[in-house]
Formats: C-alpha cells, sequence, structure tokens
C-alpha cells in the first residue's frame, strides 16, 4: 500500500495554497502562533472581543466559530474552545455536519486537529452526513493528521472524487495533505504494523 501510495501522490501537485494548508501548517507550527500573539498587542477593539471570549459558556463559545474575528482573536476563541474540550465536542460534531459555513469549518478543523477527543473515529462515523463539501476536504485533514495507514483507501477516492466533481475548487487538497502526513509518519516509522 505504501508503494500506491507514494504513486498516488507523485501524480498530484502538492503545493496549493489553500485553507487546508494554512490550518495544517498552523497545527505544525504551534510556535508561529505564539510568535504573532508576542509580536502584535491587541487593539482596543480586540480587548474588548478577548474579553467577551473569556467569559462566555461553552455554548455560546460554539456560536463564536460562525463569527469572523480579526486573527489575534481567533486564536484567543481557539484555546478557550480547547479549555472546555469535554464540553464543546459534541455540539461542534452536531454543528459540523449541518453547516456549510466557511468561517465555522476554519474553526472546526482546527478544534478536531487539537481536540483530545476521538475526532477521527467520530468523522468516519459521521463523514456521509456532512452537507459541505468544503467541512469534508478539511475533515478528510484531520482524519490524515490523526489516523493511520487504514485510512489511505478512503482519503485516495475523496482525492480523486474531488478532484472529478469540482476540478475549480481547491478540496481535493484536504487529503492530499492529509495522505503527504501519513506518508511522512510511515517513512519515519510510525506504522510498523503496516507494509
Amino acid at each position: 500500500m505504501k508503494e500506491q501510495l507514494e504513486q498516488f501522490l507523485d501524480n498530484r501537485d502538492r503545493y496549493v495554497i489553500c485553507t487546508a494548508d494554512i490550518i495544517y501548517t498552523a497545527y505544525m507550527k504551534p510556535e508561529a502562533e505564539d510568535e504573532v500573539e508576542k509580536k502584535h498587542p491587541l487593539s482596543e477593539e480586540e480587548l474588548e472581543m478577548a474579553k467577551e471570549i473569556e467569559k462566555a459558556s461553552p455554548s455560546q463559545l460554539v456560536k463564536m466559530m460562525r463569527k469572523s474575528l480579526p486573527s489575534h482573536v481567533q486564536m484567543i476563541l481557539r484555546k478557550k474552545l480547547l479549555e472546555f474540550d469535554d464540553e464543546v465536542f459534541q455540539d461542534i460534531a452536531e454543528r459540523i455536519i449541518s453547516s456549510r459555513q466557511e468561517v465555522f469549518a476554519n474553526h472546526a478543523a482546527y478544534y478536531l486537529l487539537r481536540s483530545a477527543a476521538d475526532a477521527r473515529k467520530w468523522i468516519i462515523d459521521n463523514y456521509g452526513e456532512v452537507k459541505s463539501e468544503n467541512m469534508k476536504s478539511l475533515l478528510c485533514m484531520v482524519i490524515g493528521v490523526k489516523g493511520n495507514p487504514s485510512d489511505v483507501p478512503f482519503l485516495m477516492d475523496e482525492a480523486r472524487r474531488f478532484e472529478r466533481d469540482f476540478p475549480d475548487e481547491s478540496y481535493s487538497q484536504g487529503p492530499v495533505i492529509a495522505l503527504e502526513h501519513i506518508e511522512d509518519r510511515w517513512n519515519k516509522g510510525d506504522f510498523p504494523d503496516f507494509v
């Protein structure tokens, strides 16, 4: 299967900048966010938004995932969601199925990558119910980060489907990034039980 994966990726453009790539890069380099926070203090308006986030209940935090926020404030919201991981997971999961909003999808993907919950299992079990193709693309990325080589056939099928059905969108990059992540881990010896 490893050889098949390598051949599949060799036939794909692997350097497309898209939402999935940006979220994945942020996940792989969390120290970059800390640097941004140190170098760019919050404006008065952003400080007010941050205070609102700090006072919010878990359900209010989930509702805030639909808001367009300045990037500094987004980081604060995302960290706060993770503080309430157990309380917000189910609410976020239910909204993932029905939401078609891009802002929510981005926050949800960021959250799932860092959640202690078994996001991969939940995604596999509910993927067919998800209404948004953009969300599905981002969920594929999460599967790759949280998954293993057993996910390769599904991810390759999804990459092909996105390429075929949505040639003008970058949706295929979600599963391609996922496959690259699995390939990289495989090459580092993380999956000794898979051939």
